[in-house]
């Protein structure tokens, strides 16, 4: 059987330029300013409207999340969030990033090129039975939409985790392995259908394909995107990031997703082996 996202890889893939994709967010470490307590990172223009959302500033009493030019990607800074609980926040609400309104959900697909470092929970599962808190790469200020890492004892682990306070349900994917472990780089993508279905890839690898049973958000209202610890600093996660996209009311396909890997994030990111 061929799994819904089986490709064949090629080197001679036709390049593919994420400033015509339709994206609400789009962070690229070229875009940050300052550094530690003053940093921001302003949202590159797209065919979409990632031009005009808001920046994920640093927030104060939350730690230091630091610019990083020398720890590099294939010569592409990072920003590191660090010890003490780290945080960025955006003034756009999570849901509307995901072309969501208050109180409905939609279909989105998100990426980020990462390298985890620690987490100091494990609070995803395929069950649901644990809260959103989780240490995260992105999601709300209040854990109801979360992607987050995870330490399964010493394991790094990543799941998806969304809450419909509308229903009064919620839902989480079965934590896969990151490969390589806690310090490798990745490339992964969270691929979500309305009505509860999430797909995650990992380095061109179909890793979870199962429906989550929920949709996104809480009742009748939307909180702001978070990048980093939630609850006040008890879940934290450490990690460094080089790049971010989000495809508002989009679940794109296997096809869509290797287009962009082999035209794009393969030639950037070449260590990434995609």
């Amino acid at each position: 059987m061929i799994a819904p996202f089986s490709f064949i890889k090629s080197s001679a893939a036709a390049a593919h330029d994420p400033a015509t994709d339709n994206l609400s967010v789009w962070l690229r470490s070229d875009s940050v300013t300052g550094t530690g307590a003053t940093l921001s990172w302003a949202s590159k223009a797209s065919a979409g409207v990632s031009g005009s959302t808001t920046a994920h500033d640093h927030q104060t009493g939350y730690g230091d999340v630091v610019f990083q030019p020398s720890t590099a990607l294939n010569g592409h800074n990072s920003v590191i969030w660090e010890p003490t609980y780290p945080l960025l926040v955006s003034g756009d609400k999570a849901r509307t990033l995901l072309g969501a309104g208050d109180s409905t959900a939609a279909s989105y697909t998100a990426a980020y090129v990462v390298q985890p470092i620690s987490a100091n929970v494990f609070g995803v599962d395929g069950g649901g039975k644990t809260t959103g808190l989780n240490s995260t790469i992105w999601g709300d200020a209040e854990g109801k939409l979360v992607h987050a890492f995870m330490d399964d004892g010493g394991t790094c682990k990543f799941g998806v985790h969304h809450t419909n306070a509308d229903a009064s349900t919620e839902g989480g994917t079965t934590p896969v392995v990151w490969p390589g472990g806690w310090g490798a780089w990745g490339l992964v993508w969270v691929s979500y259908t309305n009505g509860g279905n999430v797909r995650v890839r990992i380095n061109g690898s179909n890793v979870s394909d199962e429906n989550i049973g929920t949709n996104q958000g809480p009742v009748a209202a939307g909180y702001p995107s978070y990048m980093g610890t939630l609850g006040g600093g008890l879940y934290v996660a450490e990690f460094r990031l080089v790049e971010m996209m989000i495809f508002p009311g989009q679940a794109l396909t296997g096809a869509a997703l290797t287009t962009r890997e082999a035209g794009y994030f393969a030639t950037r990111y070449p260590s990434l082996g995609l």
